[in-house]
């Protein structure tokens, strides 16, 4: 069977940069796993919440929304592998590479998505060394695809994308139009990112122009193993 394993660097990361190609995978007959590198348990700490929920208590609302969001993908739950890695401290575990050496092995996938080391985010800068780092110990032969979930230059993503079409040859464009209602429909499973849990929150972890960006008829990816 034709593998395929999707890094995200927090839980909600591989709907809203992959989820309608991961629905076209699986309708292709591909078999498709998700390895989520840390727990998200920070995100509204970052806001200076700590309680209602706290960081523990986001860390199991976290699972449990990864989980029901990749049933709507349809993903199974033993396709799902959690490392619980405390966000933000993804550099901080020295094991964690031969960790996800030992799933890659295990798996064997033809083709691999993770987050771009050209992403604004630590975590998913780190991600994407962690991976590339397991990968390079591994025989494995696998494409590999990696995405942005925040763009450094977030206003010029538009034109960023138009010379990626025209100069670059590794981009490609997945047109996700058939699959859009039902990725949206896995994203509201991550209630705790887009909607408001505590009243101090002035607005949802994932703001409204980053779902506009990401929520589209589109998918982009730099094929890494492309020259």
């Amino acid at each position: 069977m034709n593998e395929i394993v999707v890094f995200a660097p927090h839980p909600d990361d591989e709907i809203l940069c992959c989820g309608g190609t991961i629905i076209e995978k699986l309708k292709k007959g591909f078999d498709v796993s998700i390895i989520y590198m840390t727990d998200g348990r920070n995100a509204l700490s970052n806001l200076e919440i700590y309680t209602n929920p706290s960081p523990l208590e986001l860390k199991e609302i976290r699972r449990k929304e990864a989980m029901r969001g990749a049933n709507f993908l349809g993903v199974t739950s033993s396709n799902l592998y959690f490392l619980d890695v405390e966000d933000t401290k993804l550099n901080s575990d020295p094991n964690l590479v031969n960790i996800i050496r030992d799933l890659l092995e295990k798996i064997k996938p033809q083709e691999i998505y993770l987050p771009s080391i050209k992403d604004a985010t630590s975590d998913h800068k780190n991600a994407n060394l962690i991976v590339m780092s397991s990968l390079k110990m591994t025989k494995l032969e696998t494409k590999l695809y990696s995405y942005i979930t925040f763009p450094k230059y977030a206003r010029l993503d538009y034109l960023v994308k138009l010379l990626h079409r025209i100069f670059d040859k590794r981009y490609i464009e997945n047109n996700i139009s058939d699959h859009l209602s039902q990725k949206y429909f896995s994203l509201l499973q991550h209630k705790s990112q887009i909607m408001i849990l505590n009243p101090k929150q002035r607005q949802p972890v994932i703001s409204i122009p980053i779902l506009q960006r990401l929520l589209n008829n589109t998918e982009s990816f730099i094929c890494l193993n492309e020259l």
